[in-house]
């Protein structure tokens, strides 16, 4: 039988998470092609894979909750979970499940980039 150190599990984890990274990253440019241009595809990337660790953090862990987090990072910037106060605010709602933190990330987003175009 096949075993696998911690190391190579470990190992496995990040080229899964690279993989969903690129992937993400992939439909970032078809999606958000103006915040994209602002920085090579390695450093989309990197923030692509940093945003799904902390997502992931939060217990958003399948790959459609995954992929609305980092359209949200998208909108509102890398590292919107942990600098915004809204947003640390509803991530720590307890009472939510994951999804519905979600959820109410975005419906909170729409008022935040509203009111950043008026």
């Amino acid at each position: 039988m096949l075993q696998l150190s911690n190391d190579q599990w470990g190992a496995l984890a990040d080229a899964k998470r690279r993989q969903f990274a690129e992937e993400m990253a992939d439909r970032a440019e078809r999606r958000h092609p103006a915040a994209c241009r602002k920085c090579s595809r390695e450093e989309l990337i990197a923030a692509l894979e940093r945003e799904i660790q902390t997502a992931h953090g939060h217990g958003l862990r399948n790959r459609g909750l995954l992929a609305r987090f980092t359209d949200l990072s998208m909108v509102l910037g890398a590292g919107f979970a942990e600098r915004e106060d809204w947003a640390q605010a509803i991530l720590a709602n307890t009472r939510l499940t994951p999804p519905q933190r979600l959820a109410e990330l975005e419906e909170a987003a729409v008022f935040v980039v509203k009111g950043q175009g008026a």
